[in-house]
């Protein structure tokens, strides 16, 4: 949408997170049927993307990240018809599979085999899986 006021096109901003474990990745299941990594958008006590990270990764799943993860890449993204918004994508390992506690926003997350993805996974978020295999 373009702002009336500055001219420039403003999208809402999102920060996920691929969490790698022994070749396995979180992900979680949201209501619209659709596998998705955690992350969400940014709070008024947030203060880098990092935080957002950190917090919603607790929130949604119950794990708790150790170590700051690192930028493995962004886009635009429409998770809806008619809703774009800058997805913005963090990637860490972890040394093993933690247990996960799904948050009212999921009805499930678990850790997927990197070589067995669901298919209700978004091609975004397929990307994202690949560039933090590479890069983290």
């Amino acid at each position: 949408m373009i702002d009336p006021d500055s001219g420039y096109y403003e999208a809402p901003s999102s920060a996920k997170v691929v969490i790698l474990a022994r070749g396995q990745v979180l992900l979680c299941h949201n209501p619209r049927g659709e596998w998705e990594l955690p992350g969400g958008r940014p709070s008024p006590q947030d203060r880098t993307l990092v935080d957002v990270v950190l917090r919603e990764v607790r929130e949604e799943t119950g794990v708790s990240l150790t170590e700051p993860p690192t930028i493995v890449d962004a886009e635009l993204f429409w998770p809806i018809p008619d809703k774009q918004i800058t997805l913005v994508c963090f990637g860490c390992r972890i040394d093993n599979a933690a247990e996960t506690t799904p948050s009212h926003e999921h009805d499930d997350v678990r850790f997927f085999s990197l070589d067995s993805l669901p298919r209700a996974l978004p091609d975004t978020y397929r990307r994202f899986i690949d560039a933090a295999r590479r890069l983290v």
